[in-house]
């Protein structure tokens, strides 16, 4: 029996001694139909009919001593002897992603090993290098079966962060001292060009996708002949055990009315009681699919008395919201008798201190489930108990009538208190405001510090333990990065997204499943932006034509804090940090302009972070040139929604879509 070390040696020595076609590789059928009688895989939950993946972990990674690891998956598609394919990414859309196509022959199937890095979607691009071991082949008159193995690390992909390729993103930006001026990049190749590999043994997990066509030619396929599905291949988290049957629903006590036109942000408020509840996680109530675009849960803690949480002289608006209520498991709702169509706030004069967000979703976002141990206190009547929320959606309705929604969230709940610690939301970036602004037809990356000042002055003694990040930029967006330094020294990144994609928008796992970010640790927000095409300079700010630099973080236990914004020189400050608690916000995206919250932002490095221990990363074929792209194909759609909350290799993560004002459009 191989040993691991030996695994890892035998598919590294086979890429290497291989010839390379620049279509694919390939296989002669196997006599006999081989899937049902393979034993040891897993099974991937999920699939729509006809279609069945399994996989086994060969060989674990094991980057210090530069071992890639290897798994093997396997095939079935019932669906009738036409190209199928598979693919990973870190994300449900194709832009980003790594797959593995495979085209039926009359005596042999076809291995492709390919990839794509364009938006719009196009067909993707054959790899320069082949970096897959087709194993097994078998058709029937109405089937197709294949079987091939993989690296779990790919040798052109930073190990530890999962995303960036070693050969590609050199990036020299952290220099003396960071500098937070934009920057123009002029080296669009090694900013956004294409990773041919993707690793997939991180702990983070993987979005399996799969799309097959109507004929063994590889060609676009319809739209219902493609999916994907959020797994871990490697490792699972331990999330809570959640009883479905045990809920608060939070949402319009009616449908309200939704303004016409392109943008409508809509608010309601909501007494939760004074009994104590543990939420565990939560899911969209989504009342209108066509139009909500995202909504959002804010808890109001502001710590006044129960009977008066919204009270604010200068805010006469929420003064008078009707209380819309909930209910529980079902029930009737326990919101204002006398509530109508037409008691909606616009969100815009909205009670600040209502700010902090605890529940996030936008076009594609599925249950989300806390690690175990972990909850959220509602509920109660003591000041700064939450008890009041404020639930925000986003409408871009794009019609010229006036239409309804109840849309809201599911709160899973439990009676006994968290034994690790509650669930807060952290949010870093850049402040959405007018004032800021992205270059004109080119490509720009935009830095934001947050200085172990301002993590000192937030977390006090305590250690933050992050689980969970989602990236949010606009339709501009190319790319983000959260860097982690301490004591002058970076660690490897905490978040990395090269292949931002608007369309899907997910809420990932920190790789590891956590990270300790300590008081004094400094935090460096990076997000890139290709503008080419435009001819204006393109402004920070709330609309989809705009853009966002958000980064946020899932973490506990939870903290008095809210943001960490880089002020990018608004108000006067510069070279200067915003980081405050909610109730000292100048508005619900998290800037505030008091001295006291505002701290100078100069962050020192002395060894930069550079992934060097896969050995095997620089021993690949020579390139070959790659062929001419084929006619655009579509997109997978997101992951479909699942009745439970699947856990260990079927994990549905957080598909969660987070971001304080953001449009998406269709």
């Amino acid at each position: 029996m191989p040993t691991r070390s030996m695994l890892a040696l035998v598919v590294v020595g086979a890429l290497r001694a291989s010839t390379v076609q620049a279509q694919g590789r390939d296989l002669a059928y196997a006599s006999a139909s081989f899937y049902e009688g393979l034993t040891g895989y897993t099974d991937v939950s999920g699939l729509p009919s006809g279609i069945s993946i399994k996989y086994v972990v060969n060989a674990r990674s094991d980057e210090a001593n530069g071992e890639q690891g290897l798994v093997t998956f396997a095939v079935k598609n019932a669906n009738g002897v036409v190209w199928t394919g598979l693919g990973f990414n870190d994300n449900p859309g194709m832009f980003g992603g790594d797959f593995v196509v495979v085209t039926p022959g009359s005596a042999m199937a076809t291995f492709r090993d390919m990839y794509n890095h364009k938006k719009p979607y196009e067909m993707p691009l054959d790899d320069d290098a082949f970096t897959i071991t087709p194993i097994k082949a078998y058709k029937t008159s109405s089937s197709l079966e294949f079987q091939f193995s993989r690296p779990l690390v790919s040798c052109r992909v930073s190990g530890l962060d999962g995303t960036t390729p070693i050969s590609k993103r050199r990036r020299k930006l952290l220099a003396t001292t960071i500098d937070n001026t934009p920057q123009t990049i002029t080296d669009p190749t090694n900013w956004l060009s294409g990773r041919q590999d993707v690793s997939i043994h991180a702990k983070e997990g993987i979005y399996l996708q799969y799309a097959w066509g109507s004929s063994a030619t590889f060609a676009q396929h319809s739209s219902s002949n493609r999916g994907a599905l959020f797994t871990h291949i490697v490792d699972s988290p331990t999330v809570n055990t959640v009883d479905v049957t045990s809920y608060v629903d939070v949402k319009p006590k009616i449908a309200t009315n939704m303004q016409a036109g392109a943008t409508f942000y809509a608010c309601t408020k909501h007494d939760l009681g004074t009994a104590v509840r543990y939420v565990v996680g939560w899911d969209i109530i989504n009342s209108n699919p066509t139009h909500l675009h995202h909504a959002q849960m804010y808890f109001c803690t502001d710590g006044t008395t129960a009977n008066d949480p919204f009270t604010s002289d200068s805010n006469v608006n929420v003064q008078s919201m009707k209380d819309h209520g909930y209910s529980v498991n079902g029930g009737a709702s326990t919101g204002n008798s006398s509530i109508g169509a037409n008691d909606v706030t616009q969100c815009g004069s909205m009670d600040v201190r209502c700010a902090e967000v605890v529940a996030s979703w936008a076009v594609g976002g599925t249950r989300v489930v806390f690690p175990d141990g972990t909850a959220r206190k509602i509920g109660g009547s003591a000041p700064g108990d939450i008890r009041y929320v404020m639930i925000e959606r986003h409408w871009n309705a794009g019609t010229s009538s006036t239409q309804t929604d109840d849309s809201g969230f599911r709160l899973f709940t439990q009676s006994t208190a968290p034994t690790v610690g509650e669930v807060g939301i952290f949010l870093g970036g850049i402040p959405a405001h007018n004032a800021l602004t992205i270059g004109a037809n080119g490509l720009y990356n935009h830095v934001a510090n947050c200085p172990g000042a301002c993590t000192t002055k937030m977390f006090g003694s305590q250690d933050m333990t992050m689980f969970a990040y989602f990236p949010h930029q606009h339709t501009a967006g190319r790319a983000s990065f959260t860097r982690q330094i301490r004591n002058g020294v970076e660690l490897p990144p905490i978040t990395s997204t090269p292949f931002y994609d608007f369309d899907f928008q997910t809420m990932r796992w920190i790789n590891g499943f956590n990270r300790t970010i300590k008081p004094g640790d400094d935090l460096v927000f990076e997000c890139a932006y290709d503008t080419r095409g435009r001819s204006t300079a393109t402004q920070m700010g709330e609309g989809t034509e705009q853009e966002m630099c958000f980064m946020f973080f899932m973490y506990y236990p939870k903290m008095d804090l809210f943001s960490c914004y880089d002020a990018q020189g608004l108000a006067g400050a510069t070279k200067k940090t915003s980081c405050g608690a909610p109730g000292g916000l100048d508005s619900r995206t998290g800037f505030s302009s008091n001295p006291n919250d505002l701290l100078d932002n100069t962050i020192t490095v002395t060894t930069e972070y550079e992934n060097t221990q896969i050995s095997t990363c620089a021993s690949f074929p020579p390139a070959s040139p790659p062929p001419m792209p084929p006619p655009p194909m579509s997109p997978p759609p997101m992951a479909p929604p699942t009745s439970g909350f699947p856990r260990g290799v079927s994990t549905t993560l957080v598909a969660l879509m987070s971001c304080t004002l953001f449009i998406l459009h269709t």
